[in-house]
């Protein structure tokens, strides 16, 4: 049970990291900020923080899992979102993403 726990706030706080890196360059919402000089070709998450929050809500052990996302306006909800239900479709799954901001 601790190692589980120990494993969910590892995981948090690398969710905590990568947040604060892409808002630390620019890449958050607040209009203080500069955008960054060298913006990536790629857009979008890194696949890697896609396929966790995949394995993390397929974990779950929920019949019909299901991954909330919340953030500010332009941190990248949507785009999250996008990524989850095409590495979901990729693995054969059926997923979905709906927006609640309407």
């Amino acid at each position: 049970a601790s190692s589980n726990r120990r494993a969910n706030v590892d995981r948090a706080s690398a969710y905590r990291s990568l947040m604060m890196a892409l808002f630390s360059h620019g890449l958050g919402y607040c209009g203080c900020m500069a955008a960054a000089a060298y913006m990536p070709q790629v857009k979008g998450f890194p696949e890697t923080l896609a396929e966790q929050a995949l394995d993390d809500a397929l974990s779950s052990g929920a019949a019909v899992p299901v991954l909330a996302i919340s953030g500010l306006q332009g941190s990248g909800k949507s785009t999250l979102a996008a990524q989850v239900v095409a590495r979901a479709r990729a693995r054969g799954l059926c997923a979905a993403s709906l927006s609640i901001d309407d």
